[in-house]
């Protein structure tokens, strides 16, 4: 007999495991945009260390990419190597915390700004405050035409809006002005970066945006993007490591919507440089690519949250599951104490009835407590699921008696609601085969044979059908039993608990070589 609300360990254990591995990843997407954002940092610091040396050690290349192009200026380069480092430290959450490292992080992300800042100022109140070639000359500009050394102003004010917003990392109060900051730096480098794509000077030579170079322009990108991932609790950052819809659709969608129709375009327009196809024959190629790239991401973005949906649901489907199983458990924990209760009360009754004596009374009533007790930790030890039958004639008997004790046939399962009539109705037999029967004799047998007997109309409901378990129960070995003429209370109570709380019955007989009985239990 199993029961059919017992709850089953391994969905619960599936279910924890599955809350875990969400948080675990929800984590994990943290620390990948904390170490994509250091990443970045190193990279700018990189960038800026190859600007340097190429100052230092009189290198072209780089300075700049290749000759004719604008070239990284000393302070330029400066400015990256120092806010790339600020970056980098503050995506490494081993290092980040310590005050050494925050207060560094904030003198370099200061400098730079402010060396920004000085350079605008020069610019737009047309003074010369010596910071151009503050710590390098440069041989290289034509005095008349700029002043040697020099960042553009366009340069000076990302480097100026990226020092600020790396500052502005370290407050929590001043997340949104840090990702503001860098989203401008990002506009304006990405519009450099186009006039280089497609040869539009005006983007990148002239005021406003003065003349950038081209790794200039990269760097900035590069640092803007290590910015906005520096923060993964709060503005853009927070979005792209969400775990709900639409964090999976940013993920998804953004490196191909922001690169795809970039690309294509560059293509295109390189194609129509070089006079292969007219110009009416590249537009509408490259509008019917962007377009087919598009509507493919959106295609594939629908079908992606498609089946988020259907894992949703199949999640509140299991929650929904769990708080049922949780109400009938506690439904079932409520009728089952109310039943020992009430059984209690009834044991200490008959206890009382039988009993010539108060020790006798204590010995009763401990035994056929001790039989609850025993079957409630069987199933403890089950979780609350079904049993078998051996189980609880094992735990009820004394253990230096368990080899007397062979049980033999198919497995016999009890339900938990079942399990304390049974092991009451043992106890009591084993009580007896104890004080007066085999199991009292050192040679004594106690054989218990499990066998399938056909079926029988309950009383609750005749007109169904119940499959019967029979189980034989057989002493020998032991003194001679005579059968006693008027039953008594352990008797009464085996038959009660058989017919009205297990829906069988048992049969009893005394024989001379020892007990004979036959239950009949039905299975669920």
């Amino acid at each position: 007999m199993s029961g059919s609300s017992s709850q089953n360990p391994n969905s619960q254990e599936f279910e924890s495991h599955d809350l875990k591995s969400q948080d675990l990843n929800a984590q994990n997407l943290k620390s990948w945009s904390l170490r994509l954002s250091a990443l970045f940092g190193l990279l700018c610091l990189l960038l800026g260390g190859m600007g340097l040396a190429g100052w230092i050690f009189d290198v072209p290349t780089l300075r700049s990419v290749r000759p004719g192009l604008a070239t990284m200026k000393f302070n330029n380069a400066l400015c990256f190597a120092g806010t790339g480092l600020a970056l980098a430290l503050h995506g490494m959450p081993r290092v980040a915390g310590r005050i050494a490292v925050r207060r560094l992080t904030v003198l370099i992300a200061s400098m730079a700004a402010l060396l920004g800042l000085l350079t605008l100022a020069q610019d737009s109140l047309g003074v010369h405050l010596g910071v151009d070639e503050l710590f390098l000359r440069d041989p290289f500009t034509d005095s008349l035409i700029a002043a040697p050394g020099r960042l553009s102003p366009v340069t000076a004010f990302n480097h100026f809006l990226l020092g600020v917003a790396v500052l502005a990392l370290g407050w929590k109060r001043c997340a949104w002005l840090s990702m503001t900051l860098a989203l401008a730096a990002l506009l304006f480098a990405f519009i450099a970066l186009m006039g280089y794509a497609f040869d539009a000077t005006s983007l990148y030579a002239i005021v406003p945006f003065g003349t950038i170079a081209v790794h200039t322009a990269v760097g900035f990108i590069v640092l803007s993007l290590g910015v906005l991932l520096a923060d993964p609790e709060r503005g853009v950052a927070s979005l792209l490591v969400d775990r709900s819809p639409g964090g999976s659709m940013v993920r998804r969608s953004l490196p191909i919507v922001g690169l795809m129709p970039l690309l294509i375009s560059v293509v295109i327009f390189r194609l129509y440089e070089e006079k292969s196809f007219g110009a009416g024959f590249t537009l509408a190629v490259s509008t019917s690519l962007q377009t087919a790239v598009l509507v493919g991401v959106v295609i594939w973005i629908g079908h992606a949250l498609r089946k988020q949906d259907a894992a949703r649901r199949d999640a509140e489907l299991l929650v929904q599951r769990q708080a049922e199983r949780e109400h009938l458990l506690l439904q079932e924990l409520d009728h089952r104490v109310r039943n020992n209760l009430v059984a209690l009360q009834a044991l200490v009754d008959l206890s009382a009835q039988s009993a010539r004596s108060v020790p006798e009374f204590t010995q009763a009533l401990r035994a056929r407590i001790g039989a609850v007790a025993g079957a409630h930790q069987t199933l403890s030890r089950a979780r609350w699921s079904a049993v078998p039958f051996h189980e609880l004639i094992l735990a009820l008997a004394p253990p230096d008696r368990h080899h007397a004790i062979a049980i033999h046939g198919p497995t016999l399962l009890i339900s938990p609601a079942h399990a304390n009539g049974v092991a009451m109705v043992a106890q009591e037999l084993l009580t007896n085969s104890l004080k007066y029967g085999a199991l009292q004799s050192a040679s004594g047998r106690l054989e218990i044979r499990i066998d399938e007997s056909g079926s029988i109309q309950p009383a609750s409901a005749p007109s169904a059908s119940v499959a019967l378990r029979s189980v034989y129960w057989r002493e020998t070995g032991g003194p001679a039993i005579v059968t006693p003429v008027v039953p008594g209370l352990g008797t009464v109570l085996m038959k009660e608990l058989v017919r009205f709380e297990l829906g069988g019955s048992i049969e009893l007989a005394y024989t001379p070589g020892g007990a004979c009985h036959c239950w009949h239990l039905p299975e669920s």
